[in-house]
C-alpha cells in the first residue's frame, strides 16, 4: 500500500508539472477563414485552421467575441481536433463562412479537471491489482450465457466469453481485428446482465463505430438502454453525428434579433463606409451653407456699392465693383462644385444605405441582442439522462470533465483504444468501475506524449499500462501480450485477413526477413537525392524548424496521383512528417493548389484514424544531425517501431514516401529508419506512375479539375464522372498530336492557367503569413472580412482580358493586400520584420485612386498626374498601355508575380 501512496504522490505532482508547462502555451488568438461543416437546429460546427503550437483538446470551452463596433460573445466548445484543424460547436448559426473570430481558452482546461478529479480520488481493489501488477482472483463469474454477434471472429467469441468471467480483462488486438466489436458485445452482455456501463473510447469516431456495432445486434438497446456524449455535448440520434445536445431552443424573437445582429456585424465595413460618407455628405452641406453666406455677403455688399451716392461711387472706384463681381464668380464656380460634389456623394450615401442589411433606424434595436446568453446544459437534466440509462457511452476528454456524481454509479466500466491513454488517465478510468473492468488496446500503437517533458512526465504521462507493467527495457523490448498473466489477457486474431504490404514492411524491417508478394497496398518510393535538396531552418533562431522546398514539391505530385486513383478525396488522404517546420510551410503549397483540406500530421502526433492514401514526407535532407524522431539510438527501437506502426496502419491503400535515399543511407547508418527504406525499395511501385498521373492532372480542363479536387467519393462513383476523365484523357492526347503550340487558343488558355495559378500562390502567400504570425504570437498581419473572403474565393477565376476586368481584379487585390493589412501599423509587434522596400503597395493604392477618382472627386490635375504614374506602371509591366486581351493578361500576371514577390519577401523577413 505504501507503493500505492507513493504512485499517488507522484502522479498529482506531475499533473501539475504538465499544468504549469501548457500555461506558456497561446491562449488567446484571432481564428479566420471558418467554415460551417455541420448544422443542426440553432447549433453548428465550424471548422478553423489553427498553427500547430495552439494547444486544443475536445470538450475544451473557448470564450468567443465577433465584431469591433459591435462586440458579440458567447461560448463554444471544441468538438474536435483533427492536426491542424481545429472543430468549434456554436450555439447559433453564424452562416456558411466565419471571417474572423477572437478567441480565449485555457490550454491547462482539461488537465486541470483531470487534478481535479485526482484531488479526490480513492484507489480501489481493481486499480490496486493494476497498480501493483498482480491478478490474484481475477475469477468474476457470469451468470449468464454469452451473447455473440453472428459475423463474428472464433477470437472474438473467446474473448468476450473469457472477459465475461474476469474482474480485470485485457483484450489486446492490432487495428482491423475486432476490437470495438467485442467492446460492443461486452456492453450488450452488461445489459443482459443489468449492470450499470461506462464505455469510453479515444473520439467521436470510435463511439460512432461502437454504436454502429450494438445496432447490428441489438437496435432497440439504443433507445432504451444508452445515453450518449460527444464533444461535452448530449447526441440527438446515437448513431448520427454526436456533435448536438438537447439544449433548449432560443426563442423566436431571440433568433431574429440574433440574425439580423450578425447580419450588422458582418456588415460592419460597409457601416463604416456610410459613416464616412455620412460626414463628408455633411462637411459637403457646411461648406456650400458656408459658400452661400458668402455669397450673399458679397452680393449685399456689391448691391450696396451700386446703390451708394455719387461721392462713394468715386470715392470706391470702378475696382471695388470688379473685384466684388470676380469674387461672385469665384464663389458661384465653387458653390456648383460642392453641389456637384454634394450630389455624388448624396447618390453613393443613398446607393450604400440601400445595401444595408438593416437600415439605420433599426441598427441600433437590433444591437441590443448582443448581451444575449445561451441556455446552457442543466446538470441536474445530465444526472437524470444518464441515471435513467444502463450505460453511458462518451469520450476519454468529455468523462474528466463530468460531474462527480457519475464517478460512484458504474458496476462494468469498458476502456477502448487505452493504449492511447497517459498512467493518469488509464488509473482514473479504471478506478469507476465496481464490479469489472474491460481494457481493450493495440499495444503496437503510438504511446501518449505531453508537453512537459521532464523525467516524471516521461515516467507517467509518456508510458500506458502496457510499458508501465513492462516496467523495464521499455525502449529496447517491444511490449509482448504473453508478459501478461493468461488469466487476464485475451488476444484477436482476425480471420481471413491477408495482411497489408505496409506491415509486412514494417516487420521485414524489424525482423530482417524478406517481404512476401501479394499483400494488400502499393507503396511509392519518390527518390529525391539526384534532386541534392537542402533544408534551411524555418521560423526563428530559438527552434531548429527545418523544412524542404523539393520534398514539398512531390507532396503536392503524391496528391496529384492520389485524387485520380479511384475515388479518393481530399480527405481521404493524410501527409504526415517528422516534427519539424515541415506541416506549416506545406500548408502555403497545399493552398496554392487548392488542396487545403488534406489533413497534415507530424510523425509521433498521429491521431487515430484510417486514411485511403498517407504520403510521408521525410524532410531531413541537407540537415547536418539525425532527428530524434527517426533516430531509434537517441528515443529506442520500440518507440521508433510503435511510431511507424501507428502510420503503417493508418494506410489503407497507398502510400507515399518522399525521402533523400542517399541522404538516409550516409547520416541514418545503422538506424531502423534506413533498414526501413532498404526493405521497401526492392517493392516500391514504379514512381513513372506518378509522373504520368501530374502531367495529365495538369492538363485537365479547368472544370473537370475542380472536380477531381472537390468531388466526394460518391460523386467519384458515378459513371459521368469515370466518363468525363476518360473523354479527357483522350481528347488531350488528341490535341497534343493536332493542335499547333502557338495557336492563340493556346496562348490563350496558358495565360489563363498561369492567371489562375499565380493568384492562387499570392493568397496561399497572404495565408501564410498570418499563421507564422500567430504562430509567433503576434495578431493576423492581415485582417479577414465578408469581402477578403469573397475575393478570395473570385479572384482565382477571375480573367483579365479588357481594361474594366483590371479595373476590377486590382480592386480586389488592393482590399486584400494593402487596405486589410497591418504591415504599415508601426503598433504590430512584428511591423520591424515585416516592413518591405516595395513599390507594390503605393502601386495598388494609385490604381485604386485613378480608377475610383471620382468617390473622392480628385481635381483634373491630380487626375492628370495619377494617369502619368498609371501609364508609367503598365511601361514597368509589358513597356506600353495593354490594349488586346492578351496585353491585359500579361499586365496582370506581372502584377501577381510582383505581388507574390513582395508577399515572400515579408515571409522571409518575419520568419527568419
Amino acid at each position: 500500500m505504501d507503493s500505492i501512496n507513493q504512485h499517488l504522490s507522484e502522479i498529482r505532482s506531475v499533473i501539475t508539472e504538465e499544468i504549469n508547462a501548457l500555461a506558456s502555451l497561446p491562449r488567446e488568438a484571432i481564428l479566420s477563414n471558418g467554415k460551417r461543416i455541420a448544422v443542426r437546429g440553432d447549433a453548428c460546427v465550424y471548422r478553423f485552421e489553427i498553427p500547430e503550437n495552439y494547444h486544443f483538446v475536445p470538450s475544451t470551452t473557448v470564450r468567443c467575441t465577433i465584431g469591433t463596433a459591435v462586440r458579440f460573445s458567447f461560448v463554444a466548445i471544441v468538438a474536435d481536433v483533427q492536426s491542424q484543424f481545429l472543430f468549434l460547436r456554436f450555439p447559433f448559426n453564424l452562416n456558411e463562412f466565419v471571417s474572423e473570430i477572437e478567441c480565449k481558452w485555457n490550454p491547462a482546461e482539461s488537465v486541470e479537471q483531470l487534478n481535479k478529479q485526482w484531488s479526490t480520488f480513492s484507489s480501489t481493489e481493481i486499480v490496486n491489482n493494476l497498480f501493483e501488477r498482480t491478478f490474484e482472483g481475477n475469477q468474476f463469474p457470469s451468470k449468464k450465457e454469452p451473447i455473440f454477434a453472428s459475423t463474428f471472429s472464433s477470437s472474438q467469441q473467446e474473448s468476450i466469453k473469457q472477459s465475461l468471467n474476469r474482474k480485470i480483462s485485457f483484450i489486446i488486438g492490432e487495428r482491423k481485428s475486432g476490437k470495438t466489436g467485442v467492446g460492443a458485445l461486452l456492453l450488450l452482455n452488461g445489459i443482459r446482465e443489468k449492470k450499470r456501463i461506462l464505455y469510453l473510447s479515444s473520439s467521436a469516431e470510435s463511439l460512432r463505430n461502437c454504436l454502429k456495432e450494438v445496432a447490428e445486434v441489438n437496435p432497440n438497446a439504443i433507445e432504451d438502454s444508452i445515453a450518449v456524449m460527444s464533444g461535452g455535448l448530449f447526441s440527438g440520434s446515437a448513431v448520427s453525428i454526436d456533435y448536438f445536445p438537447k439544449t433548449p431552443p432560443i426563442t423566436d424573437e431571440t433568433h431574429i434579433g440574433l440574425t439580423k445582429l450578425l447580419s450588422i456585424i458582418a456588415a460592419e465595413s460597409e457601416y463604416a463606409e456610410v459613416q464616412i460618407l455620412h460626414d463628408k455628405l455633411t462637411e459637403k452641406q457646411r461648406l456650400i451653407e458656408k459658400a452661400n453666406e458668402e455669397l450673399k455677403y458679397i452680393k449685399d455688399e456689391l448691391n450696396r456699392l451700386q446703390n451708394a451716392s455719387m461721392i462713394e461711387r468715386l470715392r470706391t472706384g470702378k475696382k471695388a465693383v470688379e473685384e466684388l463681381q470676380s469674387k461672385i464668380r469665384n464663389k458661384q464656380t465653387l458653390l456648383e462644385r460642392l453641389q456637384h460634389d454634394e450630389s455624388i456623394l448624396n447618390k453613393n450615401h443613398w446607393k450604400k444605405r440601400e445595401l444595408l442589411p438593416v437600415p439605420l433606424k433599426d441598427k441600433k434595436i437590433f444591437e441590443r441582442f448582443a448581451s444575449t446568453q445561451f441556455p446552457q446544459e442543466d446538470i441536474k437534466k445530465i444526472e437524470e439522462i444518464i441515471l435513467s440509462k444502463q450505460c453511458f457511452i462518451t469520450t476519454f476528454h468529455n468523462i474528466i470533465t463530468m460531474p462527480k456524481f457519475v464517478y460512484s454509479s458504474f458496476d462494468i466500466v469498458c476502456i477502448d483504444d487505452a493504449h492511447s491513454l497517459s498512467l493518469p488517465e488509464f488509473f482514473l478510468f479504471a478506478s469507476l468501475a465496481k464490479e469489472r473492468c474491460f481494457i481493450l488496446a493495440n499495444v503496437t500503437e503510438q504511446p501518449p506524449q505531453s508537453i512537459s517533458q521532464f523525467d516524471a512526465a516521461r515516467k507517467w504521462l509518456h508510458k500506458n499500462y502496457f510499458t508501465y507493467y513492462q516496467n523495464e527495457d521499455v525502449d529496447q523490448y517491444r511490449f509482448m501480450v504473453n508478459l501478461l498473466p493468461l488469466s487476464v489477457v485475451s488476444e484477436l486474431h482476425p480471420d481471413n485477413s491477408t495482411p497489408t504490404i505496409f506491415t509486412a514492411s514494417l516487420t521485414a524491417a524489424l525482423e530482417n526477413s524478406d517481404i512476401q508478394q501479394g499483400k494488400k497496398g502499393r507503396i511509392f518510393l519518390i527518390n529525391t537525392e539526384d534532386q541534392h535538396a537542402v533544408s534551411p531552418q524555418y521560423v526563428g533562431k530559438k527552434k531548429i524548424l527545418p523544412f524542404n522546398e523539393v520534398s514539398a514539391k512531390r507532396v503536392v505530385d503524391c496528391i496529384k496521383h492520389a485524387l485520380l486513383s479511384g475515388t479518393i478525396t481530399l480527405t481521404d488522404i493524410l501527409i504526415v512528417t517528422p516534427p519539424s517546420g515541415q506541416p506549416l510551410f506545406l500548408r502555403e503549397h497545399l493552398k496554392a493548389h487548392q488542396f487545403g483540406e488534406v489533413e497534415i500530421a507530424s510523425l509521433g502526433s498521429i491521431r487515430l484514424c484510417s486514411k485511403r492514401a498517407v504520403i510521408f514526407d521525410l524532410t531531413v535532407a541537407g540537415i547536418d544531425f539525425t532527428l530524434r524522431s527517426l533516430d531509434d539510438k537517441k528515443v529506442g527501437l520500440v518507440q521508433i517501431a510503435d511510431m511507424f506502426n501507428t502510420l503503417f496502419s493508418t494506410v489503407t491503400d497507398d502510400l507515399y514516401i518522399v525521402a533523400d535515399v542517399a541522404h538516409f543511407k550516409n547520416k541514418y547508418k545503422g538506424r531502423f529508419v534506413s533498414a526501413l527504406l532498404e526493405k521497401i525499395v526492392p517493392i516500391r511501385e514504379n514512381e513513372a506512375a506518378i509522373v504520368s498521373a501530374v502531367r495529365r492532372f495538369d492538363d485537365l480542363p479547368h472544370g473537370l479539375r475542380q472536380k477531381v479536387i472537390f468531388s466526394s467519393e460518391r460523386e467519384k462513383k458515378q459513371s459521368e464522372y469515370t466518363l468525363a476523365l476518360e473523354q479527357s484523357k483522350q481528347s488531350t492526347l488528341d490535341s497534343s498530336k493536332n493542335a499547333p503550340v502557338n495557336s492563340i487558343a493556346a496562348t490563350d488558355k496558358k495565360l489563363k492557367a498561369e492567371i489562375r495559378l499565380a493568384a492562387l500562390r499570392v493568397l496561399a502567400h497572404r495565408d501564410m503569413i498570418n499563421l507564422i504570425t500567430q504562430y509567433l504570437g503576434a495578431l493576423p498581419l492581415y485582417k479577414t472580412t465578408v469581402e477578403t473572403q469573397k475575393y478570395s474565393s473570385i479572384l482565382p477565376e477571375h480573367d483579365c482580358q479588357n481594361e474594366n476586368d483590371f479595373k476590377i481584379v486590382m480592386d480586389m487585390w488592393n482590399l486584400l493586400i494593402y487596405e486589410t493589412s497591418d504591415v504599415r501599423k508601426i503598433e504590430h509587434p512584428l511591423f520591424q520584420k515585416a516592413r518591405v522596400d516595395s513599390k507594390l503597395p503605393i502601386d495598388l493604392q494609385q490604381i485604386h485612386s485613378f480608377y475610383h477618382s471620382d468617390l473622392e472627386m480628385v481635381v483634373e490635375e491630380g487626375k492628370h498626374r495619377l494617369a502619368q504614374s498609371i501609364q508609367k506602371i503598365f511601361n514597368d509591366c509589358i513597356g506600353k498601355k495593354p490594349v488586346t486581351p492578351v496585353d491585359w493578361m500579361n499586365a496582370y500576371i506581372v502584377f501577381l508575380n510582383r505581388m507574390e514577390k513582395y508577399l515572400d519577401n515579408i515571409i522571409n523577413q518575419i520568419r527568419a
